[in-house]
């Protein structure tokens, strides 16, 4: 092959690498251009999609800063989705784990969910925790009638005395039967777990007036 054949094949193979970059270049900057046109829509779509979506499910951002328990207790609040409300203890077995107000998969994964639609704690009515035995509520395994339960609020400091434990398979059946039950903590099963479908559901009442 003579010279002017290599300069030429050469020159070939430099003007299509060059073409192929270019065209590379070009796409590159389309798909740049169409991700940034679409991000917009998206949001929007996603946003409304949200919005039919009950707060139970949704990935909420907790906040740990309205959690600010103090000597001067402050009166019953309502609190938004994903807000710290107080922390539940129990020295008998173990249990240590922050509340986040609704109970949904955020909540549940970083601590225990505060049932919404059930009674403020410390307040009337019969107060819904739910969370993940195989996580924050693993100790409950170990709980016994007549252990004590602790919740520290902003709002308070409230006692509770285990009454029954029992598995269920279903949660509103055994909430029905909770009686006159103040405080319920629902622990769902893992699905790989001897329990399968199941929940470990915690009966308390009130062991006394708001601790001081």
């Amino acid at each position: 092959m003579s010279g002017s054949d290599k300069k030429h094949r050469r020159k070939a193979v430099n003007e299509y690498a060059l073409k192929t970059i270019s065209y590379l270049i070009i796409m590159l900057a389309v798909t740049v251009a169409a991700v940034f046109l679409l991000i917009k829509p998206v949001t929007e779509l996603v946003h409304r999609v949200e919005s039919y979506v009950p707060m139970e499910v949704r990935d909420v951002q907790l906040d740990d800063s309205t959690y600010n328990p103090s000597d001067e207790k402050k009166d019953l609040i309502q609190y938004d989705y994903g807000a710290k409300i107080g922390v539940i203890t129990s020295d008998s077995f173990g249990l240590n784990s922050s509340i986040y107000c609704g109970a949904n998969r955020a909540s549940m994964s970083e601590g225990v969910g505060f049932d919404k639609k059930s009674g403020l704690i410390g307040d009337n009515g019969t107060t819904v925790i739910a969370g993940y035995l195989e996580s924050s509520f693993s100790a409950l395994e170990y709980a016994e009638v007549g252990d004590e339960l602790n919740i520290t609020t902003s709002y308070g400091d409230f006692r509770y005395r285990i009454t029954d434990i029992q598995y269920s398979r279903s949660e509103e059946s055994s909430l029905k039967n909770s009686g006159s039950s103040a405080l319920v903590l629902c622990a769902v099963c893992s699905e790989f777990s001897q329990h399968s479908g199941e929940n470990l559901i915690v009966f308390a009442d009130k062991a006394d007036e708001e601790v001081h």
